[in-house]
C-alpha cells in the first residue's frame, strides 16, 4: 500500500489571500503545509503593479484610454512552482481564478496551471477550477490547506473541494463603470445601465457565472444595508469583507455585521489585490460567504 503523501496547495494572485503568517494565526494551518501563490500583473502604460498599495499611486496615471490590463501566469510560473513541490514529495492541489465558462471566462491563468500540470505524473499534481475569484477563491484554499493540516489525503481534498464550492459566493460592489466596462467580464449592457442611469452594480461571481445581482440607484452608501440583507440570510462559516479605496465603506458594513450577530471570529478584513481592484477600480468593495451547510 502506497504510503500517504502530504499535499501542498498553489494558487495565484487573484485570489486576494491574506499574508501567510495570518493564514497560519486566523485560519489554524498548519507551517508544514506550503501554501504557494503564482503572482499575476497589472498593467497601466509601461508600469507593471503586482500589489493594491502600489497599485493605488499608479490609477493617478489612469485615462479611459489607458485603463488597467491584467496579465495571466504562464505555464512555466506554475511548472516551476510544481516541480519544487513534487521534487520535495509533495501531492499538489492547484486551486485557480474561474476558467470553465467560456462566455464568462474570468481568466486565462486556469489554462496555464492546467498545461503545467500533465508535465508531470498522474495524481502528482490536481487542478481545481474555483468557480470563482477574490477572497471567495480564497476561501476555498484556506479550506484546503486546513484539510491537509488535519491529514486528509489529495483526493479526500479535492472531493471535498467540490461540495466546498457549491457553498462559496462572491458579491462585489463596483461603482466605476469605465473600468468594469473595460474589464469585459461583465455585459456591456450592465455598464452601459450603470453609465446612462446612474446605477451601482452589486455583482454575483459564483459557480463558474458572472451576474447581476441587484442595483442601487444614487449613492453608493446604499450598497450596505443591500449586502446586509443578502448576507444575513445566508448562514455564513466565513465571511471576508476587502476593498480598494472604500476603507469606510467596507468598514461600515463590517461593524454593521457584527451588530447583527455575526461573530468577529469569522470574519477576515482586507484588501482588494491588484487584479480583482484593477477590473472594479477605485471604491470597488466586495463580500465572500462560506454558507453553512
Amino acid at each position: 500500500m502506497e504510503r500517504l503523501r502530504p499535499v501542498a496547495i498553489v494558487t495565484d494572485g487573484a485570489a486576494d489571500l491574506p499574508p501567510l503568517i495570518d493564514l497560519e494565526k486566523m485560519f489554524g494551518i498548519a507551517k508544514e503545509v506550503p501554501i504557494k501563490i503564482v503572482p499575476l500583473e497589472v498593467r497601466i502604460g509601461n508600469k507593471t503593479y503586482k500589489d493594491s498599495v502600489s497599485l493605488m499611486g499608479g490609477i493617478n496615471e489612469v485615462t479611459r484610454t489607458n485603463l488597467p490590463k491584467t496579465a495571466a501566469a504562464n505555464e512555466e510560473q506554475f511548472y516551476d512552482v510544481y516541480k519544487e513541490l513534487v521534487t520535495r514529495d509533495f501531492r499538489v492541489i492547484s486551486l485557480h481564478v474561474e476558467g470553465s465558462n467560456e462566455k464568462h471566462k474570468l481568466s486565462g491563468t486556469l489554462d496555464s496551471a492546467i498545461a503545467a500540470s500533465r508535465r508531470f505524473d498522474l495524481g502528482q499534481v490536481e487542478i481545481v477550477d474555483t468557480g470563482t475569484v477574490s477572497m471567495a477563491e480564497g476561501l476555498m484554499v484556506i479550506k484546503a490547506a486546513q484539510m491537509a493540516s488535519n491529514g486528509l489525503s489529495q483526493q479526500e481534498i479535492v472531493k471535498n473541494l467540490q461540495e466546498i464550492r457549491k457553498r462559496i459566493s462572491l458579491r462585489a460592489v463596483t461603482p466605476n463603470m469605465d473600468y468594469l466596462d473595460n474589464s469585459g467580464r461583465v455585459s456591456h449592457v450592465i455598464g452601459m445601465l450603470g453609465k446612462t442611469l446612474k446605477l451601482i452594480p452589486i455583482l454575483g461571481i459564483d459557480n463558474f457565472e458572472v451576474r447581476k445581482t441587484g442595483f442601487v440607484r444614487g449613492k453608493v452608501e446604499k450598497s450596505i444595508d443591500w449586502m446586509i440583507n443578502a448576507v444575513m440570510k445566508e448562514n455564513p462559516e466565513q465571511l471576508a469583507v476587502l476593498d480598494f479605496g472604500a476603507k469606510d465603506l467596507a468598514d461600515e458594513f463590517t461593524n454593521k455585521l457584527f451588530k447583527n450577530g455575526i461573530s468577529k471570529e469569522i470574519v477576515y478584513r482586507g484588501d482588494l489585490g491588484p487584479v480583482t481592484a484593477a477590473h472594479g477600480g477605485p471604491g470597488t468593495w466586495v463580500v465572500a460567504t462560506l454558507r453553512g451547510k
